[in-house]
């Protein structure tokens, strides 16, 4: 039986300075040293034989479902740490049992406009990103 097509795009990023947290790559031929240097932040995908088109988000130690909506959409405003915005999509971490250390990422923010706009950790620090559509 053959795999089903799939065709996929996505959008890597490279952290600066480069973090390190772990279950993201490990190369073992060097002793399991931890390396991060690009990350897929965003990833669609369409399935031609099940007329779907699936969306990811990953972003540190945060990964989305697999899924075929980005996550759950508002259209109101708001603001976090100086930063406005509306029309945004609230995006909670697929593996929920994974979130055990307070700085884990719990939940995604992200705009058409800014794509990542903001995240959460456990800790409920918010971070958001600069930008000046205020």
């Amino acid at each position: 039986m053959a795999p089903s097509q799939i065709n996929g795009k996505g959008v890597q990023i490279k952290h600066l300075p480069i973090d390190k947290w772990h279950g993201t790559s490990q190369n073992m031929t060097s002793g399991g040293k931890i390396e991060i240097k690009y990350q897929v932040l965003f990833w669609i995908s369409k399935h031609p034989t099940e007329k779907e088109v699936k969306y990811s988000i990953g972003f540190k130690d945060f990964h989305s479902n697999y899924d075929t909506i980005v996550g759950e959409f508002h259209s109101d405003t708001i603001k976090i740490n100086n930063l406005k915005f509306t029309n945004y999509y609230v995006v909670k971490h697929g593996y929920p049992d994974r979130i055990t250390e307070p700085k884990n990422v719990e939940i995604v923010y992200w705009t058409d406009e800014l794509a990542l706009t903001a995240y959460r950790n456990k800790d409920g620090e918010t971070w958001t990103k600069k930008s000046s559509i205020n």
